[in-house]
């Protein structure tokens, strides 16, 4: 039972108890309920501000929840925590692109892939 394991997850009153809304989070978004999921991540992040899963995981429900537009926001957070983060870098580019903004894409997915600017295969992006 997802009820069940999410309260097995009960956050201890402890310096630490933004993993467990993290992960709380986690499974709530893997049980698509959304809006627990993102309430808890929302808790976590707001506890540890820089932890990336947490960010990327709030990201992904915002974009369950059919609203590209904070998700983006969420990924660009993400970016600005880490940005040479593969999988963060990937899906900003990819939301970009499916907002119809393929040119402000080309850097984060250029950048996921490990493609230079001397590349050949960057300018055929644009």
């Amino acid at each position: 039972r997802l009820g069940a394991l999410v309260d097995a997850l009960e956050p201890l009153d402890q310096p630490h108890a933004w993993l467990y809304q993290t992960a709380r989070g986690f499974i709530l978004l893997g049980g698509h309920d959304l809006a627990g999921a993102e309430r808890l991540l929302g808790e976590a992040i707001e506890a540890q501000p820089g932890f990336l899963p947490a960010r990327l995981a709030i990201a992904h429900a915002q974009l369950a929840d059919q609203r590209p537009d904070d998700a983006l926001a969420s990924f660009r957070a993400a970016v600005s925590l880490d940005p040479a983060h593969p999988g963060a870098l990937a899906n900003l580019g990819r939301l970009l692109v499916e907002k119809g903004r393929p040119r402000e894409a080309i850097e984060p997915l250029t950048t996921s892939l490990g493609i230079r600017e001397s590349n050949p295969t960057r300018a055929n992006l644009a």
